[in-house]
């Protein structure tokens, strides 16, 4: 083989390999704003549990 298909080779299986890694980064991107989003909806939730408990206990 030439030096330039060695090239283009090589090229083609970087491109691949990117190709890959992107559409798995866009699932991750994904999968972390969903896990992020939830986690902020627990927080919120647990606030206002403890904003009512407080509140009951004043009464």
């Amino acid at each position: 083989m030439s030096d330039f298909s060695n090239i283009s080779i090589a090229t083609y299986n970087i491109s691949t390999i990117f190709q890959i890694y992107l559409s798995q980064l866009t699932i991750y991107q994904r999968f972390f704003q969903y896990i992020y989003h939830n986690l902020q909806y627990i927080n919120d939730f647990f606030n206002i549990s403890i904003f009512r408990q407080i509140s009951a206990q004043l009464k």
